[in-house]
């Protein structure tokens, strides 16, 4: 299956559906809607370059992003562990969005090598989380201290895994449950298609708040209530044989660090122990 033009296709007909919305949008006058659609999916894995990045107020940073390379829909496809975290929107900081495919997590100085991870507390908490996540295994969880942050980086630069924003929409620092809501439930169905399309096996759902996950309760849906809760933070789709995690914002630092990788990596070994044969259907 070519699930890179899958959700290409997708993509392309959310955002028209998008611009044509938001064309009528006052928000939005004097703007190209189609600047403010952020699009997303499987990563891209091709060579790194240096982007400019342009702000509303006419001023230019820059950021390191990868290059599609073409062999992403082979790589997802033999991926042991298929890897999706769904989270809310594009904290654009001002700036118009930009493909989320395209991240690199590296620190944005120009002359930043493959060992200087960003300081950024969303990026390292994506890219030490990954790490665990395919590091682990039923008879060993990657322990938070045995790894590098270079090694981190390294492997999220490499390996294969897949982002959906939930919201499309540029956004800033915070996303309210209430904005992110209205967001899902005005394009639910391409959102919807778009996860499902992916067929990812670990669903890591960065949206808990207040005892609540909206983003969790959506993936639920889009597979027709088959996640049921079977542990701390953990819920297991049996019959398509599927984990979610519910997690809070990669922003999120109470504890640190630590805490926030081993509410995600402990969890999914956690499952393992009691689920050894979750992945032999990709070996």
């Amino acid at each position: 299956m070519n699930y890179i033009e899958s959700n290409q296709d997708i993509l392309n007909r959310w955002k028209t559906k998008f611009c044509e919305d938001k064309s009528k949008d006052s928000e939005y006058e004097g703007y190209d809607p189609a600047k403010y659609f952020a699009e997303d999916g499987i990563m891209y894995r091709g060579a790194l370059k240096y982007l400019p990045k342009t702000h509303e107020d006419g001023n230019t940073t820059y950021r390191w992003a990868h290059t599609i390379n073409g062999n992403e829909n082979s790589l997802w496809e033999a991926a042991p562990l298929r890897v999706l975290y769904l989270t809310k929107d594009q904290n654009t900081s001002g700036c118009e969005t930009w493909d989320v495919r395209s991240e690199s997590y590296r620190y944005l100085a120009p002359n930043a090598t493959e060992n200087d991870l960003s300081t950024v507390r969303f990026h390292v908490n994506l890219v030490y989380s990954l790490y665990g996540l395919l590091k682990t295994t039923p008879e060993r969880m990657m322990g938070f201290e045995n790894f590098t942050d270079a090694e981190a980086l390294k492997l999220s630069e490499e390996a294969i895994y897949a982002r959906i924003n939930c919201r499309k929409e540029y956004g800033l620092e915070s996303c309210s449950d209430e904005k992110l809501s209205t967001a899902i439930n005005t394009y639910k169905d391409y959102l919807r298609e778009q996860v499902c399309n992916l067929d990812a096996d670990l669903f890591i759902c960065c949206g808990s708040h207040n005892d609540k996950n909206i983003i969790l309760e959506n993936l639920n849906a889009f597979y027709d209530n088959k996640f049921k809760w079977i542990g701390y933070a953990t819920w297991y789709n049996e019959e398509d044989n599927k984990v979610a995690i519910d997690s809070y914002h990669l922003s999120y630092m109470k504890g640190g660090y630590q805490q926030r990788y081993e509410d995600i990596v402990k969890t999914y070994f956690d499952f393992l122990k009691y689920h050894p044969d979750f992945l032999k259907h990709r070996i």
